[in-house]
């Protein structure tokens, strides 16, 4: 189950404009925690997870924007 919403988290991160930099930032998360996500070792915490669930959601549903570039970036969860 875990590793579906993983797969589910990089087919949305492959969506046209889509970035890792702004689903992190619409999650609350630090910008590097997505670093990596390809590789077979990413290993987030549930609460990442989490996290990214209601924007991977809205990846899918095709309700997803962009934060603005000038939003200030959030403190590392």
């Amino acid at each position: 189950m875990v590793s579906d919403f993983i797969e589910r988290v990089r087919a949305a991160l492959k969506q046209k404009g889509v970035t890792a930099r702004g689903v992190a930032h619409k999650a609350g998360l630090h910008r590097n925690t997505l670093c990596n996500i390809d590789r077979e070792d990413w290993n987030p915490t549930a609460a990442v997870l989490k996290a990214l669930e209601p924007h991977v959601e809205a990846i899918e549903a095709g309700e997803w924007s962009e934060p603005p570039l000038n939003e200030p970036e959030q403190e590392a969860a």
